[in-house]
């Protein structure tokens, strides 16, 4: 079959556009991977973050607070039950100085909590039990619980709030502080929040750093439950790589 000049012209430009499609669809598909959010995916039955490691920071940046402190995790489940256990280390203070924590806030499944303010789910935090010196013993301090908007705790939405005064415990507790309680939820990545004079949380707290947020270690384990996970907030279009490839595929098959 004879072909023109004009005819050759016409098919090295079909199939450069053909190419550029397909590495485009490539492109999209390995942003789409990279961009991926690990927030609200399951979480590790047990782990740990740090300040010194960078995967807990304080705010202020300067604060000079809680240098070594340490947060840590252990999950256990039975019957469609999961006991949580969480240990705060490096939180020492003296009496009623400014390094004992406050209080403390976990990320909880949004449909967790009603718009009111309220634990929706009533197996969603239960048997919560606290250890400071001493063994452990029931919780005795207030919850509050937060959706978003007015409702909206120390930056968390679908979130519960612990006191952990050092007067739950009858006395000052050595800097290390345990909290565990039972849920009907698994375990998926998400926030925590802890406050004194200043501040603690992971590294991609909040909801515009979960967009960027892909490495676990920015996180810490909580109850969610949903089922499947949470949507990551800014996803990619699955089929566009996919349709890409097809019309590259399409063009490079044509014949002049």
């Amino acid at each position: 079959m004879f072909v023109n000049n004009d005819q050759r012209s016409g098919l090295h430009h079909v199939r450069v556009l053909a190419i550029a499609l397909t590495m485009a669809a490539v492109g999209s598909f390995a942003a789409s991977t990279q961009a991926a959010t690990v927030y609200g995916t399951s979480a590790d039955l047990t782990g740990s973050r740090s300040v010194t490691a960078g995967e807990l920071v304080l705010a202020p940046t300067d604060s000079t607070q809680w240098p070594n402190a340490s947060i840590s995790w252990s999950i256990t489940e039975s019957g469609g039950v999961y006991t949580y256990e969480y240990t705060f280390e490096g939180f020492a203070g003296a009496g009623r100085d400014n390094k004992q924590i406050s209080h403390w806030v976990l990320d909880l499944t949004d449909n967790a909590v009603t718009d009111k303010g309220e634990l929706a789910d009533p197996n969603a935090i239960t048997n919560i039990m606290v250890k400071g010196d001493g063994g452990y013993v029931a919780y005795s301090g207030p919850l509050a619980f937060g959706t978003g908007g007015d409702n909206e705790i120390d930056g968390i939405t679908g979130a519960v709030k612990f006191d952990a005064g050092h007067e739950l415990f009858g006395s000052d507790y050595n800097g290390t502080l345990y909290f565990k309680f039972d849920s009907n939820r698994a375990p998926v990545w998400g926030d925590v929040f802890l406050k004194a004079k200043d501040a603690l949380t992971n590294l991609y707290f909040g909801d515009s750093m979960h967009v960027d947020g892909d490495d676990i270690s920015g996180y810490i384990a909580r109850p969610d439950g949903d089922t499947p996970p949470e949507t990551p907030l800014v996803p990619t279009p699955a089929s566009l790589p996919a349709g890409l490839l097809m019309l590259g595929a399409m063009l490079l098959s044509r014949r002049f």
